[in-house]
């Protein structure tokens, strides 16, 4: 029997990683979050040679540090001379003018990698209502930015079921997931207006989301087809070995059990749209082996499914290349 994570234990990767934005301002959210006064400094970096003792200089490297909330001063990656720290104040700032220049609301606020990455997530006020498609989509514009190099500012759009919290835009890439990067060089700070492109690219997003969800709905799937599916999604030959083998067939009958009897998916069954979220489902809540911290940095980064292309298998099976459109 397959282990799927029940739906009143799942949690966001926001709300796992972040302090939630109920009452007050963006401000109060970080300073609960342990955000502010960071004070992010570059300092020139050195070594001493463990066999002459002399001190030798890094020149073209520098180091990030904070001052911990807690007390002292924290480490948070090594950069070249090109990088330009981003304060977390300015990310205030920006998120501030966000929820004055649009409909959005602020969600959550939080760090993540060991406080190398933070974060700003936002929520459209109405959630994406698909008939027939039992629970609806909430679409969210999450700002996130680095102090060790690892990701520029980013904006992107974050589309997710709620009835069974499945992230769905990792699924599609970039065709329902905008993101708008901005790099940390010198004289970059983040601007309202380079994020509006991101707003506009979100609204759109939602709308294509939308009409390509209804797509997937309205596709049916036999069981052939199914079976299909599954053998491109985790396929073996004859050279495969035999772990290999017991491997991609106990992931095809685990996906096909949370198709046929997740709650989540009642009604879907023979439907694209339900094959897709049993998919989802199955990655994100059904891998037993994998800590909470594990889970949401997957949901949160969108590493694992875009790479193993299980819309494009989908599609190919049915030869519906337009749900992908």
């Amino acid at each position: 029997m397959t282990f799927i994570v029940p739906t009143d234990e799942r949690e966001t990767p926001f709300t796992h990683y972040g302090v939630s934005v109920k009452k007050g301002s963006v401000e109060d959210a970080f300073r609960a979050a342990g955000l502010l006064d960071w004070n992010i400094r570059m300092a020139p970096m050195s070594a001493v040679d463990p066999n002459t003792d002399q001190v030798v200089h890094a020149d073209d490297r520098y180091a990030t540090l904070f001052d911990k909330p807690e007390g002292g001063v924290g480490y948070l990656g090594t950069n070249g001379l090109k990088y330009c720290p981003i304060p977390n104040e300015d990310l205030i700032s920006l998120a501030s003018g966000i929820l004055d220049d649009s409909d959005l609301v602020a969600d959550s606020v939080g760090h993540y990698r060991d406080r190398r990455r933070v974060f700003v997530n936002f929520r459209l006020p109405e959630s994406i209502e698909i008939d027939g498609s039992n629970g609806g989509v909430n679409a969210y514009l999450f700002l996130a930015s680095s102090h060790d190099g690892s990701i520029p500012l980013t904006a992107k759009v974050l589309l997710m079921r709620m009835s069974c919290k499945n992230q769905l835009n990792s699924i599609f890439g970039d065709r329902t997931a905008p993101t708008v990067k901005m790099r940390h060089t010198s004289g970059a700070r983040p601007r309202l207006q380079d994020i509006r492109e991101a707003l506009g690219l979100s609204f759109r997003a939602v709308g294509d989301f939308s009409d390509m969800a209804k797509r997937w709905l309205d596709t049916e799937v036999t069981s052939d087809s199914f079976a299909q599916i599954m053998e491109q999604v985790f396929p073996y030959d004859e050279d495969s070995s035999k772990a290999a083998v017991t491997r991609a067939i106990n992931l095809r009958d685990s996906v096909e059990e949370v198709y046929t009897t997740s709650p989540t998916l009642q009604g879907l069954q023979r439907t694209a749209w339900g094959v897709i979220n049993a998919l989802v489902e199955h990655d994100d809540w059904g891998r037993t082996s994998r800590s909470s911290d594990a889970r949401a940095l997957g949901m949160l980064e969108g590493r694992d499914r875009v790479k193993r292309g299980y819309a494009s298998a989908v599609a190919n099976v049915l030869g519906r290349h337009d749900l992908l459109v």
